[in-house]
Order: structure tokens, then C-alpha cells, then sequence
């Protein structure tokens, strides 16, 4: 009975205990409580506080967007009003200078074309400006080997179109100014210089393949024969032929000349919906703009072969000082069944008229000579031998006698 009664007061005990227990903590949840309401209605009095705050300030960045937009549209209109003026006075300028062919430029006129950064010289005779100023500029591909480059960065470019050149502007007079630029980019720089203020190019001598693709250009009679020709790594035995290169990816110069000459030699690729039979279907062609890079994409395995004009692989797989000798080799049978050539190109301007009648003069005197054969042998270990012309290209290509009628025609109206 006693431990049955102890038992009792243990558990009032810890009834009592738990009673309190939770009494005090119903207390403190109710002061929290408290705390948290208190705290609520602080923040609704700061949310309208800063409700009223907020629309002061949208006030405020109206009134500013507003003004602001007036004077966004004002200086619009003054940007507009100052663009059409520059617009205007460049046409006064060009519109003074083609009234003006043969006569010396006002100076208002030449102060105007200088401040737009346009170039002040428009010649009437494109060749009495060359020997004027004792220099003649030719635009030119930098990294075409064998045919315009360096040896080492820094060095003078060498190579078959860069003795050519020498050997014309010899035959002037002049100093030679060899204006680098991407080849497929040189005939541009006949009409425009590489940037603002620059004049533009006399000539282009680098590797130019007449063709109807390139616009506002007269063409020279040609200067130099070559092949289209298939190369390949040294000891690569199946690249063989044209057949051989079907499921192989083919590297070639981005040139249309090229694209079509591939195309007749029975190639198709990615842009062809079908091969037909007795064409060869290849994994890909890839059109290369950068010369720099083009032997080394062979040597290295980038593409399996490469289609390409013999002189910018002949150095390279020959030539004693070349990287590339010993790695690359190029098959006997050409691609082309006729030779191909390159020309001189000039703008197709009554100006240069005197300027390509001086060009073909000097390919005249110079092609049969010792020096233009060393020129090849040099460069192309041989001298091909050819009669094709710009005259036989579709696209009614101009060259000297059409810029003559021209001058004619300019001479008769003055």
C-alpha cells in the first residue's frame, strides 16, 4: 500500500510539472505572437510609407522620362538634319568632281572630300598619275606561295607575281608599293582603298584568272600559262586521279573559275541535290579564302587532296627553301584539258585606258625575254606554254580595246 501511494505522488508530481510546463510555453507562444503582430503592423505602416514614396518617385521619373524624350527626339532630329547635310555635301562634292574631269579640283571642293575622309584624286589619266607621283601600286595576296610572299615575317614578298610587277614598274619608271590584301578581295581595292581616306589600287597583279565574276575590271592580255592540278601528301597512294577522290574530302581555292572547273572534271558536293552517273561524289569540298593556311591543311590532313592553280603548290612541294617539300606531291595529269593563265587587272574606267595599254606594251617586249623564262623556271621549275586570253572567257570581258573606245568616246565630248 505504501509503494502504491508513493506511486500516486510521483505522478501528481509530474502532472503538475507537465501543467506548468505547458503553461509556460503556451506563455512565451503568445508573447511571440505578440512580438510577430506588433512587427506586421510596423511593416504595413512602412509598406504604406514606402507605397507613398514609391509613387513620389514614379512621379518624379515621369516627369524626367518625359523630358528626356523630348530631347531624345530633339537630338534625333538634329543627328537626321546633320546626316542628310554630310549626305548632301558628299554628293555637291561627287557631282563637283564628275563635272570636272580634266581640270584641277576647287578648293572648297577637295577641303569637303577631305573632312568625309573620301580621297581628293580622280584622274583623268591614270598613268600620268602613277609617273607623277614616282610609284605604283598593285594590290596583292601576301601569303600566296610562290607567288607573293615572305620567307620570314618582316622580309620583302617574293615570289612569280611580285617579279612580274618589279619588272613592270621597272619598265615605268617607278617605285614599286605593294598594297596586301586577301586575294579574293584585290580587285575591290581598284575602286576603294582598305579604309577611309586610302587611294585605292592602280592595278591588281596576283594570280588574277579572268572571269565575268569580277566586277568594274578590264583584264590585260595574259602574262603567265598554268595547269589546274591535283596534289596530295608524299607516298599517299590512293589519291591517283579524279576517281579516286570519290567519299574524300577536297580542298580548293575560293575562286569560281576553280568551282567550275571542278564541276567539268566531273566533281560533285554538297551543293549538287545529285551525282549523276560518271561524276564522283566527294565527303566535302572546302573553299579556302585564307592562302595562308591552305598547304598545311594538306600536309596535316585537314582535307585528303587539294585542287589548285600549279604555281601556289610548285614552290611549296619543290621549291629548296620550302617547309612543305618533301610532304606534298602533284600528280602528272593536270585537271584542266588547256591551260589556264592570269591577267592584270585595272579598273574598268576610261582612266586606266593608257595605264593597260602600257601593261600589255611591256607583256609584249617582256614574255619572250631571258628574264621573264628565269622568272618561271624559278617559280614553276618550267615554262608552260599557252595562247589562251580574257578574250575567250564567256561574259564579254573588256580589256585595251574596249577601255579605247571609251577614251575616244570621252575625248570626242571634251
Amino acid at each position: 500500500m505504501a509503494g502504491l501511494a508513493a506511486h500516486r505522488v510521483n505522478l501528481i508530481r509530474h502532472g503538475l510539472n507537465a501543467e506548468a510546463a505547458y503553461a509556460a510555453q503556451q506563455g512565451e507562444v503568445q508573447a511571440r505572437i505578440g512580438a510577430m503582430t506588433a512587427e506586421i503592423q510596423r511593416g504595413a505602416q512602412g509598406m504604406r510609407a514606402g507605397s507613398q514614396q514609391a509613387g513620389r518617385l514614379r512621379h518624379q521619373a515621369e516627369t524626367l522620362l518625359s523630358a528626356t524624350d523630348q530631347s531624345l527626339h530633339a537630338g534625333l532630329a538634329e543627328l537626321d538634319a546633320r546626316l542628310a547635310g554630310k549626305v548632301g555635301r558628299i554628293g555637291q562634292g561627287l557631282m563637283a568632281l564628275d563635272a570636272l574631269p580634266a581640270a584641277a579640283l576647287p578648293d572648297s571642293i577637295q577641303r569637303a572630300l577631305r573632312q568625309e575622309g573620301l580621297p581628293t584624286e580622280r584622274c583623268a589619266d591614270r598613268l600620268a598619275a602613277i609617273r607623277a607621283r614616282g610609284r605604283l601600286r598593285v594590290a596583292i595576296e601576301p601569303a600566296f606561295k610562290g607567288l607573293s610572299f615572305r620567307l620570314r615575317p618582316g622580309e620583302p614578298l617574293i615570289g612569280l607575281d611580285v617579279d612580274y610587277a618589279k619588272a613592270f614598274a621597272r619598265y615605268l619608271g617607278v617605285a614599286l608599293e605593294c598594297v596586301e590584301h586577301p586575294w579574293d578581295q584585290c580587285t575591290e581595292l581598284l575602286h576603294a582603298g582598305r579604309r577611309p581616306g586610302e587611294a585605292d589600287a592602280d592595278l591588281v597583279w596576283s594570280a588574277l584568272p579572268p572571269n565575268a565574276a569580277y566586277q568594274g575590271v578590264a583584264f590585260s592580255d595574259s602574262y603567265t600559262y598554268l595547269d589546274f592540278v591535283l596534289v596530295r601528301r608524299h607516298g599517299d597512294q590512293r589519291i591517283q586521279d579524279v576517281r579516286s577522290l570519290e567519299g574524300k574530302v577536297l580542298g580548293c581555292i575560293n575562286d569560281p573559275a576553280a568551282f567550275a572547273a571542278l564541276e567539268a572534271a566531273g566533281l560533285r558536293w554538297s551543293r549538287h541535290a545529285d551525282t549523276p552517273p560518271g561524276t564522283v561524289r566527294l565527303a566535302n569540298l572546302i573553299g579556302y579564302s585564307d592562302q595562308g593556311v591552305i598547304h598545311d591543311a594538306l600536309a596535316q590532313g585537314t582535307v585528303d587532296a587539294f585542287a589548285a592553280d600549279h604555281p601556289i603548290f610548285a614552290w611549296a612541294c619543290y621549291g629548296q627553301h620550302s617547309p612543305w617539300r618533301g610532304q606534298l606531291d602533284i600528280l602528272s595529269t593536270p585537271l584542266s584539258p588547256q591551260p589556264w593563265y592570269y591577267a592584270v587587272g585595272v579598273a574598268d574606267d576610261p582612266a586606266s585606258y593608257p595605264l593597260l595599254q602600257a601593261v600589255n606594251q611591256f607583256l609584249r617586249g617582256f614574255l619572250p625575254s631571258r628574264e621573264r623564262e628565269q622568272i618561271e623556271k624559278t617559280w614553276q621549275f618550267a615554262v608552260r606554254q599557252g595562247q589562251g586570253s580574257y578574250r575567250d572567257e564567256a561574259g564579254g570581258l573588256r580589256g585595251e580595246a574596249e577601255l579605247a573606245a571609251d577614251w575616244a568616246r570621252l575625248a570626242q565630248q571634251g
